[in-house]
């Protein structure tokens, strides 16, 4: 899988998403795997999450993002990054998201909640060593920097992440 067969890829994935994901193809070709996943996917699992039920097509959905959380083409890390789990790291599905996360979607899902100020997360003890007031009011300072905060993409914010835990003295191989 990569880039350019992300939607044919979910596809296999969640079948059910097919007639959706099908009709949002423009008759001048593909469409975009960030178009795929914000407006198909995206509204799709949270209505699966609304419904509170232990869900088979969830952890499906899940495992598929498992192999996109942790893809090497960074490109593919960033649609499921800013479409889904920049998403999630502030809404109160998160909890719930978590229980069909594998370890590469817990981590960039954790990555985007902290790069997002939505707290640190308590299970590992490495980010004890940030002070979270001085991590937020950092973050807003480098956000503003880009002069497109409303519009940062997930590059943008792991960049950020990235160099305020190296001020802080936490090893990149953390991150």
């Amino acid at each position: 899988m990569n880039y350019e067969t992300l939607p044919a890829g979910l596809i296999r994935a969640v079948p059910e998403l097919k007639r959706q994901i099908e009709e949002l193809r423009p008759s001048e070709g593909p469409t975009k795997p960030y178009v795929v996943f914000e407006d198909v996917l995206l509204p799709y699992m949270l209505i699966e999450l609304e419904s509170g039920d232990p869900d088979l097509v969830l952890q499906r959905i899940f495992d598929f993002l498992e192999g996109t959380a942790g893809h090497g083409d960074q490109r593919v890390r960033n649609v499921v990054g800013a479409t889904i789990f920049e998403y999630l790291s502030g809404h109160r599905f998160l909890a719930r998201a978590s229980k069909y996360m594998g370890p590469a979607s817990r981590r960039l899902a954790s990555q985007i909640a902290i790069a997002w100020g939505h707290g640190l997360p308590s299970s590992d003890r490495t980010y004890e060593r940030i002070d979270e007031d001085w991590y937020a009011n950092r973050f807003k300072e480098e956000v503003a920097k880009l002069g497109h905060a409303g519009h940062a993409m997930a590059v943008d914010v792991l960049n950020i992440r990235k160099r305020l835990f190296e001020e802080s003295g936490v090893p990149a191989d953390r991150l």
